[in-house]
């Protein structure tokens, strides 16, 4: 059990820093708020039982699981494979463990606070009654769902920009693989290489102009790539050179160029 959350922390660590991150950002968003208003109750209601801090850890780790768990496990399947049981079901389960969970904690902080002479309000609900905690726990539960489906839309968007980047380039690779397959290396460079003795006689320009080409097509259909599809950046720069060249001597050197190095 322990080697598979070390695996699913390893693994989903980005995920836990940015969550814990909005974690912090809620804690004290809603604490500065509480404050505002009521700072006693706030400094009472943020520092019971267990202290500032500890009571503010516990926030960050419920909050973090809750939305890890409704965004890549009950949200996210539900938009990408379009199943509603087992998402359903979890979500069953996890908004029962947020409720029994902050009920019983509502019971204690009601008790530690009865002295407030609470049942004196003259409010509509009393603070201290199931209704009030009803109220409250489907407020935030919305909060939470909306905010998890904005998540879940937004993650959803990029992943599949990203399928679709990956996709193109996938097919920009086949059509080249295509390409590469056509043509017969050998009977190219050769026809090139005779191409360019002939013509070294006649027009020494015309002889360079061909050998351009011959570099560079060789370099388009040989070039080696790593796993990554990186190649040598000495190679990249010489055959882009070597473009720019071919079309200086098409166009009479009358290609003007700028570049902007960042």
């Amino acid at each position: 059990m322990m080697q598979q959350l070390k695996i699913l922390i390893h693994k989903q660590w980005k995920r836990f820093a940015v969550l814990s991150l909005f974690g912090v950002f809620l804690y004290c968003f809603v604490f500065f708020i509480s404050y505002v208003s009521n700072p006693q109750e706030a400094v009472f209601y943020f520092g019971r039982r267990y202290g500032f801090v500890i009571n503010a850890i516990l926030f960050i780790t419920e909050n973090v699981l809750s939305y890890f768990f409704l965004i890549f496990y009950i949200i996210l399947p539900v938009i990408r494979e379009g199943k509603w049981k087992k998402p359903i079901l979890c979500f069953i389960i996890l908004y029962l463990i947020k409720f029994s969970y902050g009920y019983f904690d509502s019971l204690e902080t009601n008790s530690m606070h009865s002295v407030r002479h609470i049942q004196d309000s003259k409010t509509l609900i009393p603070e201290d009654s199931f209704a009030w905690f009803m109220l409250w726990f489907i407020v935030f539960s919305i909060f939470d769902i909306l905010i998890c489906i904005g998540a879940s839309l937004t993650i959803e968007w990029w992943h599949r920009k990203r399928q679709q980047i990956v996709l193109e380039k996938q097919r920009a690779q086949a059509e080249l693989s295509a390409l590469k397959h056509q043509i017969n290396p050998h009977f190219l460079f050769n026809s090139l290489s005779f191409i360019y003795s002939k013509s070294i006689r006649l027009d020494e320009d015309l002889a360079k102009a061909v050998l351009l080409l011959s570099d560079i097509m060789r370099y388009a259909l040989t070039v080696e790539e790593d796993k990554e599809g990186k190649v040598v950046l000495e190679k990249e720069i010489v055959h882009l050179q070597n473009i720019i060249e071919i079309n200086q001597k098409r166009l009479n050197n009358r290609l003007i160029l700028s570049m902007m190095i960042r």
